[in-house]
């Protein structure tokens, strides 16, 4: 029955109420909401400004093409299918509108985000008095399930309001006739928020949309598989931990024996040195005491001869004293004889002087004669003296005997000299020798000495040596030990080595084998999703070029979704060579996860603790993600090639225009079995409210109520709490709420909307309160009302819901119905007065927009104030 009722709905959807107002209506209002914006950096309502969140401020100038796209949001995402049987029209225990628009907002965070949300949420201002006005002469909300009478009005009158929408002009006045280069959607965003998104879901299932559950199945399936994945990563990674450390405590034991090793090695080396230089230092002893030998022997053999020498020294001296006392003796003897003939030559020569002096001196005369002197000068010498003088000196020359004598004497003389130099010189070489012999005795002492320190040194060489040998020996017995130590450090260290390296190859090896086996199959698993979010992505893309499509009247966008089932959706149901590869590749993960997840299982070795996570792993693969794969592979083809989404599309290529005589064609006659008003003309009342005349054939938005009030609550929906108070105190000053202090949490928050938990559907009417007016009937009443005409909220059984700035009688009355125009259909009204019932909620001046319950959320039979007197209000509000 579920797939029937959404198979009808599919067919006539083209006629449906996602159009309450057409795309480019809605596009229109959302331009308007932006030459505000960037006017004013505010939102201005009847002449005052308000501010908004500085995010919200800065995404909507920044971002302008993606609030547009957000405008039109409902209708087109996650498809044009979806939204309209989800968000629309919320859903029965699950999701309201509200809920779908907050749910965007929380999960909006980037300025191209923000922009798309509070976009989203003026799709909804907008639909809030675009489906009050259509429901209105529709007679109904848009359902297809008992008659298409009602569909049929209000395909027509959307899109007779669309066709008479004023031109779209930007902030600076240039009109913009290229509606699609006006919108762009943030994809990735979206297709986190309406697929990727676990929230959602349930929503999904209620409304029958199950090729976004496959979707999202698929991707859920996609991330538990990877999360398993990733635990067993985890838990190979702790026990790759422990092998390390295991392997760590195996290294540190392999460096104390390669310590000890070295430590051994170097004791080895060290005492082998030790040995060598002992060895080395026995060679050098060796020498020292073979020269010492021959040093003592030479030493002894220069003691001898040197005491040779010595005796011979003495000799000489001995021989030479005695020569010398001999000569001595001789000279003295020659001397005596020197002296006697000295005396005999002396005594001749005066003998005979005086003789002959004498005889002279009485012949001459003594004659003085000046002899100066230096110290004399003056001194006078006598002659008779010089005489004598010449006499002597005449008798020595010419004396034979004195020369004789002169002659004995004087070889007398030089044989004394000789004797006296053969003295000297025999005394000289007496001496001579005597040093010699204090210097060779000097030196045979200090041989003497050397031979006594060469002979302690050949003791003491000897000792050294005894000891040396002992220490050798010692060392040499060291060196064995050393060896031997080494030696078995050696064969240790290479048993640690050894277990070591088995270790690796045993345990280390094989987890790391395993954790890129995993890490393979996370890369697998993790490009499997990325494509999924690719997928997903162009999914919207797909839904955008929709859009454009249907604003340009470029086609039916049904292409576009036909190229996204031939390149994206094999990632979902895994079968590649089923689909034309000419436009894109995609590999089959299914196939290659097995592949790897057995290539593990083979792998495991030492490491079976393993096992049952990899089981699991294997186990969701061939169940799990095999019935997810399968069910997309049937749902999503279902859905894009299903005779209901097909004719879909095909009625939106081939819709047919809407003029004034096919609108009046319509709403003439009732096929519906509701009792419908039906009108001769009905562009004669519908052109007064939205002033058409014969000169002005575009929409008045000031006169139209229904556009104008749009424009204004799409306004109020991108401000936040903190605005809407100020808000509230231009018009009511300080004065206490219904809710509180304030009317609005006073905060600055950039997911705030005035329309969270104030809109249950926008598919209905009045959504600003709990139940809407009854709508109009030739005869009788609406059947429906007031049960099956609930679009808003109460808030008596939870004071946080419902449209404050109505709930709040003060708001209602100085703010709401200010800053709203009404009646919104007035001429309908004065219409349909021919039958008094529907004149139970009639609007007037004083009350534009009649209320069906009072303060205490009781349901109101017919809203009186318009026929009440002042008095009679007065009471009626004290006691109501």
């Amino acid at each position: 029955m579920k797939k029937y009722i959404l198979s009808f709905i599919i067919i006539f959807f083209a006629y449906a109420k996602g159009y309450s107002f057409d795309l480019k209506t809605h596009l229109w209002i959302a331009q308007q909401v932006l030459n505000d914006v960037v006017k004013n950096k505010a939102i201005s309502i009847n002449n005052k400004t308000y501010k908004l969140n500085d995010k919200v401020l800065s995404a909507l100038i920044t971002n302008p093409s993606h609030f547009r796209m957000g405008t039109l949001g409902i209708d087109v995402f996650p498809d044009p299918i979806v939204g309209q049987i989800t968000a629309h029209p919320g859903l029965k225990g699950g999701w309201k509108t509200d809920d779908w628009i907050q749910h965007v907002l929380n999960s909006a965070s980037t300025p191209p985000e923000i922009a798309f949300a509070y976009g989203y949420a003026c799709h909804a201002s907008m639909d809030i008095f675009a489906h009050t006005y259509v429901n209105a002469y529709s007679g109904d909300i848009f359902q297809l399930s008992d008659e298409i009478a009602v569909e049929r009005r209000h395909f027509a009158l959307e899109k007779y309001i669309g066709n008479h929408i004023p031109a779209l002009t930007s902030e600076n006045g240039q009109v913009i006739t290229d509606y699609a280069s006006l919108v762009s959607s943030p994809a990735g965003f979206l297709s986190k928020t309406f697929i990727l998104n676990n929230a959602v879901q349930r929503e999904y299932r209620e409304s029958g949309s199950y090729h976004l559950v496959a979707m999202n199945g698929v991707y859920r399936i996609v991330n538990e598989l990877d999360r398993a994945n990733q635990n067993a990563i985890s838990t190979l990674s702790t026990s790759y931990l422990n092998l390390l450390k295991e392997e760590g405590r195996l290294l540190l034991e392999l460096d104390k024996k390669v310590g000890l090793t070295a430590q051994a090695g170097l004791q080895l080396k060290l005492t082998k040195e030790a040995l060598d230089l002992k060895t080395e230092a026995n060679k050098v002893l060796l020498e020292k005491i073979r020269l010492e030998k021959e040093l003592f022997d030479k030493g002894l053999e220069a003691q001898k001869n040197l005491e040779n020498i010595i005796l011979q020294k003495h000799k000489i001296i001995s021989d030479g004293n005695a020569l010398v006392f001999n000569l001595e003796n001789e000279a003295i003897n020659k001397k005596a004889d020197i002296t006697k003939l000295a005396t005999d030559i002396s005594l001749l020569p005066l003998t005979v002087s005086q003789e002959i002096t004498k005889e002279i001196s009485k012949l001459v005369p003594g004659l003085p004669y000046p002899c100066p002197t230096w110290d004399k000068p003056l001194k006078m010498c006598n002659s008779s003296t010089l005489v004598k003088q010449l006499i002597k000196e005449t008798i020595k020359v010419t004396n034979p005997a004195i020369d004789q004598l002169k002659k004995q004497k004087n070889k007398l003389i030089d044989e004394i000299a000789n004797i006296e130099k053969t003295v000297a010189k025999t005394k000289t070489d007496v001496i001579s020798v005597t040093n010699d012999i204090a210097q060779k005795t000097e030196e045979l002492n200090n041989l003497k000495n050397n031979l006594a320190l060469s002979e302690a040194n050949q003791l003491k060489y000897k000792l050294e040596k005894e000891a040396l040998d002992k220490e050798t020996e010692l060392s040499q017995a060291a060196y064995n030990k050393a060896q031997e130590i080494y030696e078995n450090a050696k064969k240790e260290e290479s048993d640690v080595r050894g277990r070591l390296e088995n270790f690796v190859d045993q345990f280390i090896n094989v987890a790391k084998d395993l954790i890129e086996r995993y890490n393979l199959v996370h890369l697998i698993l993790e490009n499997w999703r990325k494509d999924i979010e690719k997928a997903s992505v162009e999914y919207i893309y797909a839904g955008e070029k929709f859009s454009k499509d249907i604003l340009s009247k470029n086609g039916n966008g049904f292409s576009h979704y036909v190229d996204w089932y031939k390149c994206w959706s094999p990632v979902f149901v895994s079968v590649p060579s089923q689909i034309p590869q000419t436009t894109c590749t995609i590999e089959n993960y299914y196939q290659k996860l097995n592949t790897e997840i057995d290539k593990i299982l083979e792998k495991l070795g030492p490491l079976q603790y393993l096992l049952n996570p990899t089981k699991i792993i294997k186990e969701k693969v061939e169940k799990e993600a095999k019935q997810a794969i399968e069910y997309a592979s049937i749902k999503i083809s279902n859905h894009i090639f299903g005779k209901e989404t097909t004719d879909f599309f095909l009625m939106i290529s081939g819709r047919e225009e809407v003029t004034t005589a096919k609108l009046i064609e319509i709403f003439k006659e009732d096929g519906s079995g509701k009792n419908l008003l039906t009108f001769q003309d009905i562009t004669v009342i519908i052109h007064k409210e939205m002033g058409i005349t014969d000169s002005q054939t575009m929409i008045d938005p000031e006169k139209f109520s229904s556009l104008f009030n749009a424009i204004q609550l799409s306004k109020l929906s991108v401000l936040n709490g903190r605005s809407l108070n100020k808000l509230h105190s231009d018009y009511l000053g300080g004065k206490k709420t219904a809710y509180g202090k304030t009317l609005y949490p006073d905060l600055d928050n950039s997911n705030f909307t005035i329309l969270n938990k104030a809109v249950n559907s926008i598919d209905g009417s009045c959504q600003w309160m709990h139940t809407s007016t009854p709508l109009y009937r030739h005869s009788g009443v609406d059947q429906k009302w007031p049960t099956d005409r609930n679009y808003g909220y109460a808030h008596c059984s939870d004071n946080s819901y419902g449209f404050r700035l109505w709930v709040d009688e003060h708001s209602r009355e100085k703010i709401f119905n200010i800053i709203f125009k009404g009646p919104l259909t007035p001429e309908l009204h004065t219409f349909a007065s021919y039958n008094n019932d529907n004149k139970r909620f009639t609007p007037c001046i004083d009350n534009p927009f009649p209320s069906t319950m009072n303060s205490n959320c009781k349901v109101l039979e017919k809203s009186p104030d318009c026929d009440e007197s002042s008095l009679q209000k007065f009471f009626r509000k004290l006691f109501d």
